[in-house]
């Protein structure tokens, strides 16, 4: 969805949103890969659960600043 409304929030304080959320998919895909790629040492749920904490924290922090009308500081960035 975000890549599909990407165009309607161009130019507004919204479009980093758009851009955070993309990038906190693209992101959390690749701790599925890394878990999946440590499956066979067992690390696998450390990686899971440190990428859900992550994920959730950014989740949380971009919702909140959207609901406060707040722009994204860095929006490609992998820190809030």
């Amino acid at each position: 969805m975000a890549y599909i409304k990407r165009p309607d929030f161009a130019g507004t304080i919204y479009e980093g949103h758009m851009t955070f959320a993309i990038r906190t998919f693209w992101i959390c895909l690749m701790f599925g890969i890394g878990a999946l790629a440590l499956r066979g040492v067992g690390m696998e749920l450390m990686i899971l659960f440190i990428g859900s904490i992550w994920a959730i924290v950014r989740v949380v922090v971009g919702l909140v600043r959207a609901i406060d009308a707040k722009p994204i500081q860095k929006p490609r960035g992998w820190t809030i």
